[in-house]
């Protein structure tokens, strides 16, 4: 009887497994497993560290040399770049220019060859940008003021002297400069004056109207309360 019995469960358990195996069930469990453990060895290889730390954190595989050359050299890093240290972008410094305008009191233009003259004779030289330059006492071309044509740009074209005029010209200074700006001013007026007297001209302001005491003095104050306001600025920064 119980070996019936015993016959009976082997038929039944193989007929089982037939009808499992006709239905894919055992090649579906050992795919499962193949894969679970090529991912367990893949992750083995990435955590596998030379390092003694058994800490998973550390466990990360450090770029090639190459790669992180690449990096530090690109000219768009990902994360932006950081600024030097210490280092401020100065502001712009101020600027102001300060003219005067001589033109013919009677006549329309001054003959080429006499204004050219005229300046010459006042310390004047021609130089850069084709204007005339006030020539230091060294000789050389100090910071101070310059002369150029009213008409623009404003230069003087010296292989036309005897054929050409002009109608006047504008003597001009820029500050700051390095040397005392009313010393400038002051004798930029002198050799307009000078200029006026030998040419037969008369001074100007910027806006074009007669040049009188009330105005230069207005323009001496002006240079003395940008050079203070200028040295209180540099003093501060």
């Amino acid at each position: 009887m119980s070996l019936r019995l015993t016959l009976l469960c082997l038929g039944l358990v193989v007929l089982a497994g037939v009808f499992l195996y006709s239905r894919g069930y055992f090649q579906t469990l050992f795919a499962n497993r193949r894969k679970l453990r090529s991912t367990s060895v893949r992750k083995d290889s990435v955590l596998d560290v030379s390092s003694d730390s058994d800490d998973p954190m550390y466990a990360v595989e450090a770029p090639e040399a190459t790669e992180l050359e690449a990096w530090l050299d690109d000219d768009e890093p990902q994360f932006g770049r950081l600024h030097q240290v210490g280092e401020v972008e100065k502001p712009p410094v101020e600027k102001k220019v300060f003219a005067i305008r001589l033109v013919p009191e009677h006549d329309e233009t001054f003959p080429a060859e006499a204004l050219v003259l005229a300046l010459r004779a006042a310390g004047l030289a021609h130089g850069e940008l084709g204007i005339f330059h006030r020539v230091g006492a060294d000789g050389s071309h100090a910071e101070t003021f310059c002369a150029a044509n009213l008409v623009e740009p404003g230069s003087f074209d010296l292989a036309k002297l005897h054929d050409s005029s002009y109608p006047g010209i504008s003597l001009f200074m820029i500050l700051p400069m390095r040397a005392k700006g009313l010393a400038v001013f002051d004798e930029m007026l002198a050799v307009g004056r000078g200029l006026a007297d030998s040419l037969g001209g008369i001074l100007l302001d910027e806006s074009g109207s007669r040049l009188s005491v009330q105005r230069e003095r207005y323009l001496r104050e002006e240079v003395i309360e940008f050079e203070r306001c200028h040295r209180t600025g540099a003093g501060q920064s």
